[in-house]
């Protein structure tokens, strides 16, 4: 099974993926976390997470400790359009326009975030790239 199918199905499990929402990009992250969002009680921060993209919405949540299935919380979801992506070679930064920036995880060596990124430009009309 592929990480971006075993991410759907464990985001799927949980209830976090909208109807007729299918993963289509998904990064991999070490330690980060949230800044305060007004849909959070206290910002977050994680030892893993998957950031995923789907045809509507960018979702970031929790992993366990074992594979990629092991989705756990959802720490927020934003529209796919609105969503602004900065990724280097050993962070990410996640925000949008109109919140300005709400996560910065560390990029895992040798799971670069390139794809997930190149997805997220093409669909959104905010700024996305790897610097």
């Amino acid at each position: 099974m592929s990480r971006i199918s075993s991410v759907e199905k464990g985001a799927r499990k949980r209830g976090h993926l909208e109807e007729n929402e299918s993963v289509q990009a998904v990064a991999i992250v070490g330690h980060g976390a949230t800044v305060a969002l007004p849909d959070l009680a206290t910002p977050v921060s994680w030892s893993r997470a998957a950031i995923a993209a789907t045809e509507r919405n960018l979702y970031v949540m929790k992993l366990g400790q074992i594979g990629f299935a092991g989705i756990k919380d959802l720490a927020f979801k934003r529209p796919l359009e609105h969503v602004t992506l900065l990724a280097g070679h050993d962070m990410i930064d996640i925000g949008t326009a109109e919140e300005g920036r709400l996560a910065t995880y560390k990029v895992i060596p040798a799971q670069s975030p390139k794809k997930l990124v190149e997805f997220v430009a093409a669909h959104s009309s905010e700024e996305c790239k790897m610097v």
